[in-house]
């Protein structure tokens, strides 16, 4: 059971997690009721009529008489998606019509096949031959003939990004609205802010806001030479650096410690450092001494100028420069990076390479399957399926604004 409010996370809402022996709640009683009734509409049946409404893994004893049995397996929602397949590989899902008796059985029955309204195009093969019936998204394929044990049909679909707004019609709720890839609801990682700002041509076309997130090697968490496990991250929108915590999995660490390290544009060496969860926002100075701070890019000159490091040498490590002054730890209170220049003391230089030097290593957190970024006018948001959410804040829900 997982919050739907906005900026919520499961240790942060409420009871949080529960644990084994001191705190269970209500909702885990019913969570786990409900998936025992999984099974109560894999299938419907009757004696020569099967519907087949969900792609889950399952195996049913379709006609007792004759020891039929109906075998579904599914690779559902999809196969695995690696950084090679943008977009993923489309899921398939195979019924086998089989028996432990041995025998080549035979027998008239309807198969009923659910073709849902998230696949914008679906096929049906019976015995590697194309069934040309009619396929009607919202409604089941009628496959009505005689049957022998080993059939096999298979079903394949090609999910579509599609939006649902909440049905509430009340002024504070109905602009609410939840972006889908075919059954997954996807979320953005955000605290509070749920606003998006679209045009009249991007309500109509999902895809043309909503695209598949930059797999690359461009994913790097920023560690100081010094101390390995000790990671340039953000949080309340300021950077600091944190030790990994011992369970780095908890929690946002790994978000926030990971950051797309582009190229800039002042050069070789010259790098732009973008929030892993908050696409569009960059490490950007305010000015010397003070705190670095995770902003998003207004496209203006002045921000690219804030925004764009130098990567120079410094000791035995590596350091990002900006002007003249580096990003750096140095006698800094509670871990915050701040810009400064160089100590003019030459007894401090040591202490305050250690602080400024740090590495590029690999990152803490990568891209989930079925990570996307929505762009509307006002800001974007990296999405990910709810059911790849742990302990990261997000947002079900967006509060959406079409604009002329």
């Amino acid at each position: 059971m997982l919050p739907l409010g906005p900026g919520n996370s499961k240790p942060g809402a409420g009871h949080g997690w529960g644990t084994p022996f001191d705190s269970f709640w209500c909702c885990y009683g019913t969570a786990v009721e409900s998936f025992s009734k999984l099974t109560d509409s894999i299938f419907f049946k009757s004696t020569s009529t099967l519907y087949v409404n969900q792609y889950i893994n399952s195996i049913l004893h379709f006609n007792k008489s004759l020891a039929v049995y109906a075998e579904l397996q599914s690779n559902f929602p999809a196969p695995a998606w690696n950084t090679s397949a943008n977009p993923p590989p489309n899921p398939v899902a195979t019924l086998s019509l089989v028996s432990p008796t041995g025998l080549m059985i035979r027998f008239n029955a309807t198969i009923m096949l659910r073709i849902p309204m998230w696949s914008v195009a679906t096929s049906i093969e019976v015995n590697n031959e194309p069934f040309s019936g009619p396929i009607v998204a919202g409604t089941y394929a009628n496959l009505t003939r005689t049957w022998t044990i080993g059939a096999r049909i298979m079903i394949s679909f090609v999910p579509k990004l599609h939006i649902e707004s909440i049905l509430d019609d009340r002024p504070m709720f109905k602009s609410l609205t939840a972006i889908f890839y075919g059954p997954l609801l996807l979320v953005g990682m955000t605290t509070q802010d749920r606003s998006l700002i679209l045009d009249n041509e991007q309500i109509k076309d999902v895809a043309s806001w909503v695209t598949p997130a930059p797999y690359s090697d461009e994913l790097h968490s920023l560690c100081l030479h010094s101390a390995q496990t000790t990671f340039i991250h953000h949080s309340g929108f300021e950077v600091w650096v944190q030790q990994s915590p011992a369970d780095p999995t908890q929690g946002t660490f790994q978000h926030d410690s990971t950051f797309r390290v582009t190229p800039g544009s002042s050069g070789a060496g010259s790098v732009r450092l973008q929030a892993f969860n908050y696409p569009g926002f960059y490490i950007s100075a305010k000015g010397m001494d003070q705190q670095l701070a995770v902003l998003q890019d207004d496209g203006s000159a002045a921000f690219k100028t804030d925004s764009e490091f130098e990567t120079v040498t410094m000791g035995s490590g590596t350091a990002l420069k900006l002007g003249d002054g580096y990003m750096s730890t140095y006698k800094t209170a509670k871990n915050a990076i701040t810009l400064q220049s160089v100590p003019a003391s030459a007894s401090d230089h040591a202490a305050f390479f250690s602080a400024s030097t740090f590495d590029m290593a690999i990152p803490n957190a990568r891209y989930k399957l079925f990570s996307f970024i929505a762009s509307g006018h006002n800001r974007q948001y990296l999405l990910e399926p709810l059911n790849a959410v742990v302990d990261e804040e997000y947002t079900a829900y967006f509060n959406v604004t079409v604009q002329a």
